[in-house]
């Protein structure tokens, strides 16, 4: 996941990061022959998934227990 740091993807807006995807997934399909379709599916998952804003957590989303 550091090259997805190391690209900008983090900063980029949906159209690059989806063109970013889609070049990152034809590379490793064509540098790592014996990788699946499955496997690329999922890695593909996961570095969307690691380029989510994190959820925020704080006074403003608190409950209380007061009631």
């Amino acid at each position: 996941m550091s090259q997805i740091q190391h690209c900008g993807v983090l900063e980029a807006t949906d159209e690059q990061r989806d063109a970013w995807f889609k070049e990152t997934m034809d590379y490793l399909a064509n540098r790592y022959s014996g990788i699946t379709q499955d496997e690329l599916n999922r890695l593909e998952e996961i570095g969307r998934r690691y380029c989510q804003p994190v959820i925020s957590y704080g006074k403003t989303n608190a409950t209380s227990d007061t009631d």
